[in-house]
């Protein structure tokens, strides 16, 4: 009796690594209910357990800096990347357009398409040291609000749905972003929403550009879901039901709309595709991620989470591996979508990264669900993979017109505005907005951060305009 109490308070407590392989294994069981149908499934799972544990050893022994990243036992350390819903992504292939190849944008080294192309961003090279838009990291924040838009994320269990579920972390950003602006930045009055990726995953579409489809549990792809249902809906209204038990890798068939009439809380206006195969250097490469998350918000990026020991993270700043077969650059291979919320610096070592939200369980990484991501190895971050292939690099563009304080007039059931206020266009979002409506004094004075669309007297997209807000 002494001992199993024993056990239990330690369970609650953190794991001490120096203790043997079993008696780890059973704290491990006990702090995550973890139950084994069978002797020999329980045996299957210390070995797997063991191996995680090898790893997290071996990681630990090669920190040689106090910022280096500390790598722990979780709930996940009994289960392989296929159990835990990572799925290999597959590379979508569009048909190359000859005339496209030969006349292309002549911005990078090589005729570069479109969607591999680079948004608009400010020139110079300067930008504040720290930014974040979730997590505690917004405390350090110079020229944006210590303002944290997000609450809890989207927890994609054990179904391979990162595709959809980091689309819905990221309109919860966007909604509680709405709302602060919606109540004249009142910080109290941020609403954050907790959306569903159970409709997209339920969504049967093929996209007729690629001809490529999503497989529910089984991968996909985060443009092909936004173009199959570009609307949010909360889980409480169209619940999230998948990947709650073991059979998840299985459920790879859409199971169409469930609920057609479910209250919808947001749209999505479209997307944008990018990579930096512009840039050369990978100190412009790291800038022009930065320029992208300061200018535009939270960014869906995708990487290598199965062979990295991604798995295992606790706190600290995650260095990808770089090998001839791992985040190898030139053979580009990831598994797994996660969004990047912002990217600061270590005090003492001054080791920039980025701050990436992840779709697992509350408890893993650092501060429930962040983890600061090295910028010396990208390992998918905004890369490039082929003429042909669509990255899976995104700026997701989405509004609701009941939260546009310029629409006059809304159709709450799509959620688009029908007619702006005067003086004020839409922007990407399909939001109307009037000339300096989102302006920073702080970016915009004396064109600190480069010239910044926002900084201009015409609206996102105008060449020219006559008022300010009507284009050209």
């Amino acid at each position: 009796m002494f001992f199993l109490l024993f056990l239990s308070t330690l369970a609650l407590a953190e794991f001490d690594l120096s203790n043997d392989d079993f008696f780890l294994f059973k704290e491990f069981e006990l702090k995550y209910s973890k139950k084994y149908e069978t002797p020999a499934q329980r045996l299957s799972k210390l070995a797997l357990f063991r191996d995680s544990l090898k790893k997290i050893r071996e990681l630990n022994s090669q920190r040689t800096r106090k910022s280096d990243a500390i790598f722990g036992i979780n709930y996940y350390s009994d289960l392989t990347p296929k159990e835990m819903g990572i799925v290999p992504h597959e590379h979508v292939s569009v048909p190359l357009d000859p005339q496209e190849i030969n006349n292309g944008n002549k911005k990078g080294p090589k005729s570069v398409r479109e969607f591999n192309t680079l948004p608009d961003l400010p020139e110079g090279d300067e930008l504040p040291d720290y930014l974040s838009y979730c997590g505690p990291y917004v405390e350090y924040n110079t020229d944006h609000p210590k303002v944290d838009f997000c609450g809890e994320q989207v927890n994609q269990n054990l179904c391979g749905c990162c595709y959809a579920a980091a689309v819905n972390n990221q309109a919860q950003y966007v909604f509680a972003n709405m709302t602060y602006y919606k109540n004249n930045k009142d910080a109290s009055k941020v609403q954050k929403l907790l959306f569903s990726p159970q409709r997209m995953i339920d969504t049967v579409f093929t996209n007729p550009s690629t001809l490529s489809s999503n497989k529910r549990c089984c991968g996909g792809n985060s443009g092909t879901a936004l173009l199959g249902q570009p609307t949010y809906s909360l889980q409480s209204d169209y619940p999230f039901v998948d990947g709650k038990d073991a059979n998840a890798g299985t459920l790879c068939n859409p199971r169409g709309d469930q609920n057609s009439a479910v209250k919808l809380q947001m749209r999505n206006n479209g997307f944008k595709m990018w990579t930096t195969v512009e840039k050369t250097g990978h100190k412009d490469k790291v800038m022009a991620i930065k320029k992208i998350i300061h200018m535009y918000g939270p960014i869906l990026v995708a990487i290598d989470a199965s062979r990295s020991g991604l798995k295992n993270y606790k706190s600290g700043i995650f260095s990808f591996p770089q090998t001839d077969t791992i985040c190898n650059p030139n053979n580009v291979y990831t598994d797994h979508q996660v969004m990047l919320v912002g990217y600061g610096k270590d005090e003492e070592d001054n080791r920039e990264y980025f701050i990436g939200r992840n779709t697992w369980y509350s408890s893993w990484g650092e501060n429930n669900n962040y983890i600061k991501i090295s910028t010396d190895v990208f390992c998918g971050i905004g890369e490039f993979i082929a003429d042909n292939f669509l990255p899976s690099n995104y700026i997701i563009y989405s509004g609701s017109c009941v939260l546009d304080p310029n629409c006059e007039s809304c159709n709450t059931k799509t959620l688009e505005c029908t007619k702006c206020a005067a003086g004020s266009n839409k922007d990407a979002r399909g939001m109307c907005v009037k000339p300096d409506q989102y302006k920073n004094p702080i970016i915009c004075a004396l064109g600190k951060y480069g010239t910044y669309p926002e900084c201009n007297k015409c609206l996102t997209g105008c060449k020219d305009c006559s008022d300010g807000a009507t284009c050209k």
